[in-house]
């Protein structure tokens, strides 16, 4: 081809770099290089760990099940230090080795240690002979690789999953046509995750459980004022953590204007409690204590029990029997709040009734 394209020359892989005849020597890592390492340590890890989990994501074991994520990172994280001590370079995971491995034919983990194994003999035995490789003979090979990692129909779905997908998935193939790769894929995974924020904001939502005649419950939407001197059973679905706090809040009907309303809120969706719910869950009961009402949580898992005692909030804020922790049957600790706040509007009836006995009118002085 250099001929035809009337080249003096072609670039061998020899003019870009040596290819050492031998294995490297152990070293012992330069310690007093940390305080200047430290913060490009870190990077390098986060992007390595996430270019890893992409792509064992993207290729799934032989026996069709999704890889150890966990263990991925672990595997990665031992291989870098001990690479560390024969002067190696940090590693991630390779879209192109790994497309080649599959192309290949590989089945197993196995394929990358006789790979290994292979390259340690190519390099002792013929390192002379790599280094006349042709560098547009190691291109034509990693653009092979990339077109074998494109998968369409994984693109496709993302694409028809919806707008915010979409976009992140444009994004991100724009910056790695224009930046280095691994900031690309750390500027998605950052997409990603904020991304994954707003959508879970979005998937709070609030509806009311209105008890039918068969035992039954039946989901309706809340109203927008809470009736007074009765019980309104609200459902929450969705991750309430912090960003998503201020959209339950918009979703709780107001207190103001009802008479001694008991609003009790189911939370058996929520593992745990964040600080921002609590600060939701405080104002939310004072502004039903002022109209003489209360609230209580069923519903509640023993981890937010432990919580909310933790914080005081169950006794100072929402006060005796407002707390129901769910138990494996669906549905009792919820009957438990029903029934106690059942009790509790019974008691503040009796509270407001007259005193019986004689009009003090009637009597005779």
């Amino acid at each position: 081809e250099a001929i035809v394209l009337g080249w003096d020359s072609v670039l061998q892989v020899g003019d870009t770099a040596d290819i050492p005849g031998g294995l490297p020597r152990p070293s012992i890592p330069d310690l007093s290089l940390i305080p200047q390492l430290i913060g490009p340590a870190i990077s390098i890890a986060i992007i390595g760990l996430v270019q890893g989990a992409g792509i064992s994501k993207g290729y799934p074991n032989p026996d069709g099940n999704q890889p150890d994520v966990s263990r991925d990172f672990s595997g990665q994280g031992a291989a870098n230090m001990a690479a560390s001590f024969f002067q190696g370079l940090p590693l991630g995971g390779s879209v192109s080795s790994t497309a080649l491995n599959v192309s290949a034919g590989a089945k197993s983990r196995w394929a990358n240690v006789f790979s290994g194994i292979v390259i340690v003999l190519v390099v002792l035995l013929f390192s002379q002979v790599i280094s006349l490789v042709a560098m547009p003979a190691m291109s034509a090979l990693l653009i092979m690789a990339g077109l074998q990692s494109i998968k369409r129909e994984e693109i496709k779905d993302v694409w028809d999953v919806g707008l915010l997908p979409r976009a992140i998935m444009i994004v991100t193939l724009v910056a790695t046509l224009l930046i280095p790769v691994q900031y690309a894929v750390f500027l998605g995974v950052i997409l990603s995750i904020l991304g994954y924020f707003l959508s879970s904001a979005e998937d709070v939502r609030v509806v009311e459980l209105v008890r039918v005649s068969d035992g039954e419950f039946r989901e309706q939407p809340t109203p927008a004022q809470l009736p007074s001197k009765s019980i309104t059973l609200l459902q929450v679905y969705g991750n309430v953590f912090f960003a998503a706090v201020s959209t339950l809040d918009e979703y709780l009907p107001a207190a103001e204007g009802s008479e001694r309303p008991v609003v009790i809120l189911r939370l058996r969706q929520q593992s745990h409690i964040a600080s921002t719910l609590l600060d939701l869950l405080e104002s939310y009961s004072a502004k039903l204590r002022a109209q003489n009402g209360k609230l209580i949580l069923s519903g509640v898992s023993a981890e937010m029990k432990q919580q909310l005692d933790d914080t005081e909030t169950t006794h100072e804020v929402l006060g005796k029997n407002a707390v129901f922790v769910s138990t494996e049957n669906l549905g009792h600790s919820t009957k438990q709040a029903y029934e106690a706040a059942q009790s509790w509007l019974e008691q503040q009836e009796t509270a407001q009734e007259p005193a019986s006995g004689p009009d003090p009118a009637d009597s005779v002085a």
